[in-house]
């Protein structure tokens, strides 16, 4: 059989389902997530690509207004009026549903964008701005301000609206203007800013829940001020911005909802340097990250705020992820009073300190055989990530037997445990120990149901999962 007529049969025996499933088939494959986007903007599937295989898909897809409230607009400065047109024609299909709108440019030239900004698509995409659901637009810097002027005249018209990020548009100059546009939004919950000026930002800040930037320093700690409500917070790739004037706030202050932590691809120095400043008692996630530090005093600037947080806090924490240029012995005082904790992801840019870490995990020699664990008593996974690197193999397999073969008495076996990386077998430690033993015994662990992932460079053992 061909695979055109392979295709066709497929499309055929589809359409003996009832049409309400076929409807929620087609639904979940036109489901986009905004905050993945960029990785897979060549691979959507779109209402149009599904009504373009037969008749009958069509008659099912044109009229379903759902599949037509997602909007990915990846303007074309030579493709505009075509795209105008199908923009027109796709709005009209969506009926009166809500709207999730993802507006971008196609970098061929940034002077053509911001010499000549599509105006007519942002214009035809604010006639439905009371149905705004979810917004993900890029700012340009044109030199009248066209953009920013014309996207100012949906300020108090999105009564809907529950998401919005604004960014930079690839590779141009930081926009310095008033964004207010979304001052007056009564459902906005979520927010995501790239690469602007929190100055230049007014938002309806105590009603935010979750918040995710890319922004200098000072603005973190104004932005933790500003939300009193956070409950999810991610700051990344934070840079140095240029002197800008915020009102002044406590040294220390509390975040009462904060649940969610995340400051990664930054230096340790600023971590520590935000960190400082608050306190959440209700706090289950933190990620602190420092992968540019190298130096004993910057990585102490990590680890030091770090556990100094969490005690000020007396949160019962439950998921710790640190990333940082070298793991170092100070860390293990910190996760020995975290007794609550369950899942715990290192990563490290240098392979120095993990012997000192496995063999803490072990619990020994602190404990009796088949007693539970003192370090890390709540531990259900692991997830440990190092470059290319010598790892004696005994000790990890001593780890999880020890972990796994803990009596069920209300105590929790490490379920799950993940290296991420290159790993070489330390002969040096193992020459008691064939590695065909050691593959066995992993294996053994994860026929039981442990699910385990050791990527070796011995082909025998790229990945044990169960």
């Amino acid at each position: 059989m061909s695979y055109s007529r392979y295709e066709t049969s497929l499309g055929s025996r589809l359409l003996l389902l009832p049409t309400e499933i076929i409807a929620e088939i087609f639904k979940n494959a036109c489901s986009v997530d905004f905050d993945t986007l960029s990785q897979r903007k060549d691979n959507l599937t779109t209402p149009l690509t599904l009504g373009a295989v037969c008749k009958p898909w069509r008659d099912i897809v044109w009229p379903f207004s759902t599949l037509w409230s997602t909007i990915v607009l990846l303007a074309s400065y030579e493709r505009c009026n075509t795209q105008l047109d199908i923009l027109d024609l796709w709005l009209t299909r969506s009926g009166r549903f809500p709207l999730s709108v993802y507006f971008s440019l196609i970098p061929l030239s940034n002077a053509d964008w911001e010499t000549d900004p599509p105006l007519a698509m942002l214009e035809k995409i604010m006639e439905h701005c009371e149905r705004w659901k979810h917004i993900d637009m890029c700012i340009i810097d044109d030199p009248e301000c066209k953009f920013v002027k014309l996207l100012e005249k949906i300020k108090g018209r999105v009564p809907l609206l529950r998401k919005g990020h604004l960014r930079q548009f690839e590779n141009a100059t930081v926009p310095r203007a008033q964004l207010d546009m979304f001052e007056i939004a009564p459902l906005l919950r979520s927010f995501c800013i790239s690469i602007l000026y929190l100055e230049d930002i007014t938002l309806p800040w105590t009603q935010l829940t979750s918040f995710r930037a890319r922004i200098s320093e000072d603005e973190c700690v104004q932005v933790l001020f500003r939300c009193p409500n956070l409950v999810d917070c991610t700051l990344f790739a934070i840079f140095s911005g240029p002197d800008q004037h915020f009102p002044s706030f406590p040294s220390i202050f509390t975040m009462k909802h904060l649940r969610s932590l995340k400051i990664t691809n930054t230096d340790g120095n600023i971590v520590g340097n935000i960190l400082q400043h608050i306190r959440c008692p209700a706090l289950r996630e933190l990620r602190p990250g420092s992968t540019i530090s190298s130096l004993w005093g910057s990585i102490h600037l990590l680890f030091r705020p770090t556990d100094e947080s969490i005690n000020r806090s007396e949160c019962s924490l439950e998921v710790l992820g640190m990333d940082t240029h070298r793991l170092h012995r100070s860390i293990f005082p910190i996760l020995q009073r975290l007794r609550t904790l369950k899942s715990l992801t290192l990563r490290s840019q240098n392979s120095a300190g993990h012997d000192c870490f496995f063999g803490d995990l072990t619990g020994k020699p602190d404990i009796s055989p088949g007693d539970p664990p003192t370090f890390l008593p709540e531990l259900t996974e692991v997830r440990y990530a190092t470059p290319d690197s010598v790892l004696d193999f005994s000790i990890v397999l001593e780890v999880l037997r020890t972990r796994w073969d803990i009596p069920p008495l209300g105590v929790p076996r490490l379920e799950r445990f993940y290296l991420e990386g290159t790993f070489r077998f330390d002969n040096s430690h193992t020459l008691y120990v064939s590695k065909l033993v050691l593959v066995e015994g992993f294996k053994d662990l994860a026929r039981q149901g442990m699910r385990i992932s050791i990527p070796t460079e011995d082909t025998m053992d790229t990945y044990l999962a169960a």
